[in-house]
């Protein structure tokens, strides 16, 4: 992709943010979108099929590298180091959550806000359900059961640290997450 469509892609997503902000997902239009971005319904067209194209297309953006590329380091943390455990890649999905977090106050607090909770569970589910294995059986209950009910305790516990402001690390969250699902238990953070 070359710069100018990177662009025009980085608008079309800043103009799709701020309409959340604003409203609803399902009031928002492509019209909406074309008027709040400053483009034509042919450029839109030009990046995505549909408004849900667009909304997965941020999602992906936002998830991409902590889901696909979790040994690459980033500015603000490095994991490239790490062997690639649960634990490993709950804390850098945290770390790259913080990072976010700046971006994602207004949309998380907008009544379009479970749109990202939403994927954020399918992905945890994705991602971390085969990491939990062990777990899993250990729990003797069904998988699907056990996935969501491990995935629905991320989502909740980022939540509630979001509401907080972000002002545990995401070592210490990692660590309550583990506690809370997890029979042997780190030791709590400090």
């Amino acid at each position: 992709m070359d710069r100018r469509q990177k662009k025009t892609k980085r608008a079309i997503f800043t103009a799709m943010n701020q309409l959340l902000i604003k409203k609803r997902y399902d009031k928002i239009t492509v019209a909406d979108i074309l008027q709040e971005a400053d483009i034509s319904r042919s450029t839109f067209y030009d990046h995505f099929e549909s408004k849900d194209d667009l909304l997965r297309c941020m999602n992906d953006a936002l998830f991409r590298h902590v889901f696909t590329h979790p040994s690459e380091s980033e500015a603000t943390h490095d994991f490239s180091e790490h062997h690639q455990d649960l634990q490993t890649f709950l804390t850098h999905t945290l770390y790259h959550l913080r990072d976010e977090y700046p971006e994602l106050k207004g949309i998380l607090a907008s009544e379009s806000g479970q749109l990202f909770w939403q994927y954020l569970k399918e992905e945890f589910m994705l991602m971390a359900a085969s990491q939990m294995h062990a777990a899993e059986l250990e729990a003797k209950v069904p998988r699907a059961i056990w996935e969501n009910h491990v995935a629905m305790t991320f989502v909740e516990l980022v939540k509630q640290w979001f509401n907080q402001g972000i002002e545990e690390s995401p070592e210490c969250i990692e660590s309550y997450f583990e506690r809370l699902i997890f029979r042997d238990t780190p030791p709590p953070c400090s």
